[in-house]
């Protein structure tokens, strides 16, 4: 793996790749959690990857927060709570680990977190979920990809998942407009997937963002079991 985190070679394994591979057990938005609670364990696991055309990243919805709760841009130091909810959320075994991973991979690009990095603060001010309009070059191809989106468990079922996110696609519009955005899932986050496939996302049938285990024909068995005919017509909309 290259050391810069933005130059994604073909190969390579990130970090939450090998916990996703020893026990996939969270929501994975290209590494980027929406809750425990929303993993379906009953249905195979099959990885996803959706894209999103910049030209239909137009979210029209207003967000709403629950009273007392705000957005907030990066600022240093709301690594300290970033390193919290990952840890919560299982992407990293301890406090320690996150923030070594946040200050080598990420704080070298801290001024484009500023515009990129977005958080929910509680009436006390601790984030308590994240998202970030993130980017990386693989092949030498510039990408926009959804990261880092947690919600800590004790904050799920309060709708932040979707509103961290509906709020990051809108940072994409800022510093990415031009671009398509990607992500990375998989079929046991069905749930989630609905409401991305109702947001514009779209499944694609490549590999085209980096993971060599990609099979869309057999996640989209494993969704015609879970979806109605509805949902299964916005599956098929599929980029080639």
């Amino acid at each position: 793996m290259t050391g810069n985190p933005l130059l994604r070679q073909e190969g390579d394994v990130l970090p939450w790749e090998e916990v996703l591979a020893e026990q996939p057990r969270t929501v994975f938005l290209n590494n980027y959690v929406l809750g425990v609670t929303m993993l379906d364990k009953s249905v195979p696991y099959k990885r996803i990857i959706m894209q999103l055309d910049h030209k239909n990243n137009n979210i029209n919805e207003e967000i709403h927060l629950p009273e007392g709760y705000s957005f907030r841009m990066y600022k240093p130091g709301m690594e300290e709570d970033w390193a919290i909810t990952e840890v919560e959320v299982l992407e990293f075994d301890n406090r320690e680990k996150a923030l070594a991973y946040f200050r080598t991979d990420l704080i070298p690009y801290q001024e484009q977190l500023k515009k990129r990095m977005v958080f929910i603060v509680n009436q006390e001010g601790i984030a308590v979920a994240n998202a970030c309009a993130w980017y990386v070059n693989y092949k030498g191809r510039h990408q926009a990809q959804v990261h880092y989106v947690a919600v800590r468990p004790k904050y799920q079922g309060m709708g932040l998942g979707k509103a961290v996110f509906m709020k990051v696609l809108s940072a994409f519009t800022k510093v990415e407009p031009d671009e398509d955005i990607y992500l990375h899932t998989q079929t046991w986050s069905h749930k989630a997937i609905r409401m991305y496939l109702k947001m514009g996302f779209r499944l694609i049938t490549d590999d085209r963002i980096g993971y060599h285990d990609y099979h869309y024909e057999e996640a989209v068995k494993v969704l015609e079991t879970v979806y109605d005919e509805q949902i299964m017509n916005l599956v098929k909309k599929r980029i080639s």
